[in-house]
């Protein structure tokens, strides 16, 4: 959600006067602390900007005006929020930035499983049909770059799925998220 376009304006102005009122040489030690933990590519608060080059001296919230432009250029993202640590800040919560790849973050590479909780999570998955007497199960999966069928039939080998993966595929470990295969009485 954005905020409209008159309190965000004034959101920005006020950052603008922090940035223009903090000290120079504090600033710049900010900004460059802030460049290596994007780069780093794993998530960070101002806890972690204090711990490298210490309290703003002039307390005029300047972190948080060098950390909204760092989000402006697409360099860092928000990804939650944490209590702080720091004692000044009395366990009052921070949001946790992460780097993206416009600020060289090396992001580390989303396994399978995550890859299917999180499709499954945003409503990718549609079970088109099922059917529990002739063990099939169709579905359709909305992936990064398509729509994908995908499903099970045991008269036609298994598990399927109409995607290039040539190795295990993230909408099918979704889809045996959602499914439960019966045991055949013996």
């Amino acid at each position: 959600m954005t905020a409209p376009a008159a309190p965000r304006a004034e959101r920005d102005a006020g950052a603008q006067l922090a940035d223009d009122a903090s000290h120079p040489w504090w600033r710049a030690a900010a900004k460059e602390a802030i460049a290596d933990l994007a780069a780093s590519g794993r998530p960070f608060t101002s806890d972690d900007i204090h711990a490298r080059v210490g309290a703003e001296p002039s307390r005029r919230a300047g972190l948080g005006a060098l950390l909204l432009a760092a989000a402006r250029r697409g360099e860092i993202v928000p990804v939650g929020f944490r209590q702080s640590e720091r004692r000044e800040a009395h366990a009052r919560n921070v949001r946790v930035w992460q780097g993206t790849p416009a600020a060289g973050a090396r992001l580390p590479a989303e396994t399978v499983e995550a890859k299917a909780a999180r499709y499954l999570a945003e409503g990718r998955i549609v079970v088109e049909h099922v059917d529990h007497d002739a063990d099939v199960v169709r579905a359709r999966c909305r992936g990064t770059g398509a729509v994908y069928d995908l499903g099970f039939d045991w008269s036609l080998g298994g598990w399927r799925c109409s995607c290039p993966a040539r190795s295990r595929c993230c909408h099918l470990e979704a889809l045996k998220l959602v499914t439960v295969r019966k045991e055949s009485a013996a």
